[in-house]
């Protein structure tokens, strides 16, 4: 970061910005040292495709001793809805509605004073005494971090369903990470499930934002400020250098379904990778009129038979 002042300025906002949000404590020197402490190595990951150009990663897979914070902590049931069946609830009706959840992991708190997740900072001067900090929030890094926080997610949802029923089944059952994306089938019910979501999100001490939609009455019912130009989102969770990115922009007329057919192009080459040349030949047939139907509606459901299927042709194949 020495070597990269822009970079190392980014990391120290952000970590000023951590503590003034009471997502980071100062550990004060005069505080009893705990039996055991846990720091957590941490650099930077720069990403110019999202709205944080600059992520600190914190990594609860170094090992001290031959054993790391993650090897000692259970994972948890996996929570997160399949990606495939999020999408084909985004394509199956007319109006499409979208959003992402500002700062997700870190607006999930942890018992106070765990010693466990605690960072070293210097502030870029290395001729100073070292600052201790300590997390109050949930550690992007941690392997239990996306069941914690999809359990938040899914639970705010269950207690105020009977209040809020359009925005708790789209958390429940579509909702990727940290965004929710769903279709409804009038102008009217996509104004509702905007109001919803954003009250529904706001009681869990979250804010929905990036607000899209391919209805240009519902995207006038958002706050301008919080409005986004097109669909993003992260596949994968362990840790966010290892991830990749697939966008669908919206037109007017509709959201583009290329992230479908980009989710459908990998499981094809897995499937290509594991059954005979002449299977695949009847695949790829069956690909090509599926994007073909897509475009008079009927495709996501055949994309939907078509992975279902390439699942079970892996699966006897191995």
């Amino acid at each position: 970061m020495k070597k990269n002042c822009a970079l190392g300025t980014e990391c120290s906002q952000t970590i000023q910005a951590y503590v003034e949000k009471g997502y980071l404590r100062r550990v004060e020197s005069d505080e009893l040292l705990p039996p055991e402490v846990r720091y957590l190595p941490h650099f930077p990951v720069i990403c110019m495709e999202t709205t944080t150009k600059v992520r600190i990663v914190f990594d609860c897979s170094a090992k001290t001793d031959g054993v790391s914070l993650n090897d000692a902590i259970c994972a948890g049931p996996k929570l997160q809805k399949d990606l495939l069946d999020v999408l084909i609830r985004f394509r199956r009706n007319l109006i499409a509605l979208a959003c992402d959840i500002k700062e997700m992991y870190l607006q999930v708190g942890i018992e106070e004073r765990d010693p466990y997740f605690r960072l070293l900072w210097r502030d870029l001067d290395s001729s100073r005494e070292t600052d201790v900090y300590e997390f109050s929030r949930v550690a992007f890094g941690k392997n239990s971090a996306p069941m914690e926080v999809q359990f938040v997610a899914q639970e705010n949802a269950r207690r105020h369903q009977d209040v809020y029923p359009l925005a708790a089944e789209t958390v429940l059952k579509s909702t990727y990470m940290d965004d929710s994306i769903d279709s409804v089938e009038t102008v009217q019910d996509g104004i509702q499930l905007y109001k919803e979501l954003d009250s529904l999100w706001g009681i869990a001490g979250m804010q929905a934002r990036k607000w899209v939609s391919n209805s240009p009455e519902v995207v006038a019912a958002t706050p301008e400020a919080d409005r986004a130009t097109e669909l993003s989102f992260t596949v994968g969770q362990e840790h966010i250098y290892r991830t990749s990115s697939y966008k669908a922009k919206c037109t007017e007329e509709g959201c583009n379904c290329s992230v479908l057919w980009v989710l459908l192009s990998s499981r094809l080459r897995s499937c290509f990778r594991n059954c005979g040349q002449g299977v695949m030949t009847g695949m790829m047939l069956l690909m090509m009129k599926l994007q073909v139907d897509s475009e008079v509606g009927v495709g996501s459901l055949g994309a939907w038979i078509m992975c279902r299927c390439l699942d079970v042709c892996v699966k006897q194949r191995k």
